[in-house]
């Protein structure tokens, strides 16, 4: 039997068994920005200040006259605004007004310092 070292090729041997190197790994992805991800969702502008988002099965509204977004799943979700994402009604509305809505600016955002604590905490 001949090494690996040793084995030139010549003389019919078969070659000693290497294992394949490992794979290398792919570059990581750069996440993606709240406007590219609702560049990528159907995105419909229902009306002027109404945004239909339909994801992984799920239609979800962002109404900005209400200032809530309605979940339409079993069973229905309403959440206010206040209890969203900032960052994502930001980009939920600048996909509306790209799309040719005009919905109303956005409050501005509530110092989370004067938050009432929620909980049991006196």
């Amino acid at each position: 039997m001949i090494s690996a070292e040793m084995y030139d090729g010549d003389f019919d041997d078969p070659a000693p068994f290497r294992a394949p190197a490992p794979a290398a790994k792919p570059a990581p992805k750069e996440p993606l920005s709240l406007k590219d991800a609702f560049a990528h969702v159907n995105s419909v502008m229902e009306n002027a200040v109404t945004l239909r988002v339909y994801n992984a099965g799920i239609y979800s509204y962002y109404d900005f006259a209400q200032r809530q977004r309605t979940v339409h799943t079993t069973p229905t979700l309403v959440t206010p605004f206040a209890d969203l994402d900032r960052e994502v009604l930001v980009a939920a509305r600048d996909k509306l007004v790209e799309l040719g809505g005009q919905p109303p600016q956005l409050p501005p955002e509530a110092n989370t310092l004067n938050k009432p604590v929620k909980g049991l905490n006196p």
